[in-house]
This record gives C-alpha cells, structure tokens and sequence, in this order.
C-alpha cells in the first residue's frame, strides 16, 4: 500500500455527565491514501490510550467517518450526523455494545493532511459515557 507519510495528532476530550472534562492528546505516524472519493488514514493506537497493539483505520468521506480498530481492541463505528451507529467494542477482557450518536462530523482533507472534527455522545455497555470531541489533525511527513 502507497500513500503519504503524515503525522497524526490526536486530541480527544470527554465531558461527563458533571461537568468533569479529561483530555488526552497523542501524536503518531501513519499513512494517508486516497481510493476514489475516500481517503484511509493508519495508524497505530497508543498505551495512553489503552489500546497498545491496535490499528486504527479510517474512512474519510464528506460527512461520514468509518473507524476500524483491530489487534488488543476491536470496534467497527460509522460517524455520520444525527445518525445513531451500533456496534460492539471488544477487549481482552470481553465485548460490550457500543454506541455513537454524533452530533457534529467534519472531514477536510487534501492528499497531504488536513483535519478530522468529531462530536458525538458514546454509549458502551448501555451506559452514557460522556460528551466526546475528537479532533485529529494531519500533517505530511518530512
């Protein structure tokens, strides 16, 4: 698979249901490509992020972003606006349902980076587990 190199920051803030926001922020590498319309960003997970040994995919179209996670985690999530997507969340210790219901998914690409804005409310096990911003910014390699 070719593509581009590119630098990966990701910045992700959850706000409970208190009020209490965490963020945690992580950098990386990966690869870029483009298939007709859709762009796929890779890249591995990290341990801060509790998902060591996973890869991450995404599926980057106008309006709709399909993450892939496989390894030590996987989960199959489809990000589209005012539209709830249910899936299941696996881990070493079990599979739990999931569930995302976005309120706000913005893709801006070019072949050498750009950014990714997802809002959205998360739901695993059935329980709220917040308000989630993720915001994933992508940048060439040199």
């Amino acid at each position: 698979m070719k593509g581009t190199e590119v630098w990966i920051k990701v910045e992700g803030t959850r706000t409970d249901e208190t009020g209490e926001r965490e963020t945690i922020v992580f950098e990386t590498q990966g690869r870029l490509y483009r298939r007709g319309e859709a762009y796929y960003l890779f890249y591995q997970e990290s341990e801060l992020a509790g998902m060591e040994g996973t890869t991450t995919t995404l599926k980057l179209e106008p309006g709709r972003v399909t993450l892939n996670r496989m390894g030590s985690v996987s989960q199959k999530q489809v990000f589209e606006e005012g539209k709830v997507d249910r899936g299941e969340y696996t881990t070493p210790f079990g599979r739990m349902p999931c569930e995302v219901r976005p309120s706000r998914v913005e893709v801006s690409l070019t072949a050498n980076g750009g950014h990714i804005n997802l809002e959205y409310e998360l739901l695993l096990a059935y329980q709220s587990l917040g308000f989630q911003v993720l915001r994933i910014t992508i940048r060439e390699a040199r």
